[in-house]
């Protein structure tokens, strides 16, 4: 499907993964901060990867620092030295793909935020067209990323004022 066919408008099927990332996000993610789920659909609007913030495969504990957040130790700001803490959701989406040897080209990625600059550089490279996603009013500096690599950019915009 060439870009130029995909639709920016925020539609049905956009609501029913966002919710869903929503509702995944408090079950899975087990952050102080902020949890956070992203979910890749292929062009066939089938689920072909889900991810959280979390720990790396097999880590002790259920946070970044094994029991407790890394980040909260080092108080380190939201946004800022993302190497630092757990593997994004976004991140976690694009890598359990990987692993299972499933591309993520031409597919559509739903998260519950605004991703940061590192996870925007994954998503351009892995091939990712379409992103869908809730504003948390973190930095929009991954957003311009993906839009001057011409990724489409959907925001939802139901909860506005």
């Amino acid at each position: 499907m060439s870009k130029g066919l995909i639709s920016s408008a925020f539609t049905r099927n956009d609501e029913i993964w966002l919710e869903t990332c929503s509702f995944l996000s408090s079950r899975l993610s087990k952050c102080p901060r902020r949890q956070f789920t992203a979910i890749l659909v292929n062009q066939d609007n089938q689920v072909i990867s889900i991810g959280y913030n979390g720990n790396i495969r097999g880590q002790l504990g259920d946070l970044c620092g094994s029991i407790h957040c890394e980040r909260n130790v080092q108080e380190i700001p939201s946004g800022k030295q993302t190497d630092i803490g757990c593997i994004h959701a976004e991140e976690n989406a694009i890598l359990n793909c990987a692993r299972q040897g499933i591309s993520c080209k031409g597919a559509t990625l739903y998260v519950n935020g605004e991703p940061c600059l590192k996870c925007s550089a994954r998503i351009v490279q892995s091939g990712i067209q379409k992103l869908v996603y809730t504003s948390s009013e973190y930095s929009i500096d991954g957003l311009q990323m993906l839009k001057s690599h011409d990724i489409v950019v959907v925001e939802d915009k139901r909860c506005e004022t």
